[in-house]
């Protein structure tokens, strides 16, 4: 059996457009992407921040198609010619050292119009790999010799001793575009997966981007799995890929994935699968063929409440949303579809006879389109209804995602960009606690921060502490304060308390001088509305202890959204 899992490891600037019926859990774009340097990186510390680095840098640059790669006779070879170009086993990398884990190479021509750059990283560092065509057997082909020296390849395929200790078994491909697809034990290979899927099925035509390198980690003599990175690169968006492959009677490869946009898409694919089908024993053939089935996948086999779970909950568990996400008790948050067939619509008749919710469940997630979708709810605001369309009000862009390790090497100018915004408007706080590196976890940062802010001059503190908006203003702010004071509805109140709390946020301002603070996170307006009247009558000490405190909190909330 094959497992492919996706895990979209940080959050970033990516946003994909939502639809009708569209919920919050497939919406969260899997995010922010990168490339490989090929720095001095050693195989201790190269990683996939090193490969995102290089992506985010790409994706600032146009792109550049790869044309002329292959010779145009290469490409104009037939079927059989391409199949008669073998590599030699022999020349297999890693088989001379006798490691776990053997890769050879697929050579361009035909439908493979690019070739890919590869590397391998060993304790010494990052090593290209040389293209020879003395690594292949050209069979009855007559053009070897005009095979250029320095041509390259397009891509690669990894072996293991899963059936026999003796015998190097195929475990997984990577050819063309982002396709990689493998096998468990006592297994032929069947359906493909692919690094992303960008706007398919839309009327200008589907993007398909590739992998225009890879590096691959040199294994261990007793490793279990094998680790690959690969450097996404297309028109409208670039990102970095990390395999952990793991090879067995079940194959398992774990994807993480991290997506830098060049320009705005429409729709993007997270962990797609592809499976071709021409025809089966069960279905007509448009031609004479002499073999039964032609197809990837004979069928498809899935529980329609596990697909429910892995389209909604699942992505959201994935992106650390789940406490978040698809609850209707206040502060939290829910988008929800609201369904109503057509009367004379299939999916009408089978929910109305369906023998039970499983069977209900497979037939909205095959059935349902967007003619039965009567209401759509998104953060509490109805956005469409059957006849007209509410204003759809964009969620505030979550920052980018950073790695602790990589703010411990940072300089200070980067790290100040990196976290800058923690505190409003107060870019000095990280500025100032840079000098305490390294923190040794996320807490350790915080109380860095926190110690710059607590040791500050008066005026400082006050400047600080003026610098957040009021609570329930319809002002400008920054995007944070938005997306925080959104959480806790003071986005939605109605024009009387709206009144109310601007008339007690004045009187809270004239007698403090500075504004109102509150974490609300996890929080509801009433909440914040019996704090606001009860430390009004606090004194000028005590309040701006506690108002300090309430800025250390929303530092640690902020902290939790950007520092992994």
């Amino acid at each position: 059996m094959f497992r492919f899992r996706s895990t979209p490891e940080s959050r970033g600037p990516l946003r994909a457009g939502r639809a009708a019926g569209m919920t919050r859990t497939s919406q969260c774009a899997l995010v922010v992407l990168a490339v490989l340097v090929l720095a001095p990186a050693v195989g201790a510390t190269f990683d996939l921040d090193a490969v995102a680095d290089r992506a985010q840098g790409l994706a600032r640059e146009p792109y550049r198609e790869p044309k002329g790669q292959v010779p145009d006779w290469l490409l104009k070879i037939s079927y059989d010619q391409w199949r008669d170009i073998r590599f030699l086993p022999e020349h297999a990398l890693w088989r001379e050292q006798h490691l776990p884990f053997q890769v050879q190479f697929f050579h361009p021509g035909l439908y493979y119009n690019r070739t890919v750059f590869l590397n391998v990283i060993d304790a010494k560092g990052v090593h290209p790999l040389a293209f020879s065509p003395s690594h292949f057997d050209y069979g009855h082909n007559d053009f070897a010799s005009k095979v250029p020296q320095n041509l390259g390849y397009a891509g690669f395929r990894i072996h293991a001793p899963i059936k026999t200790a003796n015998y190097f078994d195929e475990v997984i491909v990577f050819l063309g575009a982002t396709y990689f697809r493998a096998v468990g034990k006592q297994q032929v290979f069947g359906l493909s997966a692919r690094g992303l899927a960008v706007d398919t099925a839309l009327p200008t035509g589907e993007e398909f981007p590739y992998f225009k390198e890879f590096w691959l980690m040199t294994p261990t003599a007793k490793a279990k799995d094998l680790t690959v990175y690969a450097l996404l690169d297309s028109p409208s968006l670039t990102g970095a890929f990390r395999f952990v492959i793991q090879p067995g009677e079940e194959t398992t490869v774990a994807v993480v994935a991290r997506i830098f946009l060049r320009q705005e898409v429409k729709k993007i694919g997270i962990a797609p699968l592809t499976s071709m089908f021409l025809h089966g024993e069960n279905t007509t053939r448009p031609f004479e063929d002499f073999r039964p089935e032609v197809h990837d996948s004979d069928g498809m086999l899935l529980n329609a409440s596990h697909l429910l779970y892995l389209a909604t909950k699942a992505g959201a568990e994935a992106l650390g949303l789940a406490e978040e996400t698809g609850d209707f008790r206040a502060g939290k948050a829910a988008d929800f579809v609201y369904l109503r067939p057509p009367e004379q619509s299939p999916l009408a008749a089978v929910m109305r006879n369906a023998p039970s919710e499983e069977r209900m469940l497979a037939a909205i997630l095959t059935l349902a389109g967007s003619e039965s979708v009567q209401e759509t709810w998104v953060e509490g605001h109805c956005v469409f209804e059957v006849g007209q369309v509410a204003n759809l009000r964009p969620i505030a862009n979550r920052p980018a995602w950073v790695t602790l390790n990589k703010l411990n090497t940072m300089d200070q100018d980067a790290f100040v960009e990196a976290l800058g915004g923690i505190f409003e408007d107060a870019p000095w706080v990280a500025h100032r606690a840079w000098d305490s590196r390294p923190f040794p976890s996320r807490e350790a940062l915080h109380q860095a921060m926190k110690q710059q802010v607590a040791s500050a001059t008066r005026a400082e503190q006050l400047a600080l502490l003026r610098a957040h908006p009021d609570l329930g203003a319809r002002a400008s702010m920054s995007t944070a304060s938005t997306s925080e004071q959104q959480g806790a509805g003071l986005d939605q109140l109605t024009p009387e308390e709206y009144a109310d709390l601007t008339a007690c946020n004045q009187a809270y301002r004239a007698k403090f001088g500075f504004p109102f603070l509150f974490a609300v996170k996890g929080s509801n307006k009433t909440k914040i509305m019996e704090a606001l009247s009860r430390r009004t009558n606090a004194d000028q000490e005590q309040e701006l202890a506690e108002a300090l405190e309430q800025v250390y909190r929303i530092a640690e909330f902020r902290l939790e959204t950007v520092v992994e």
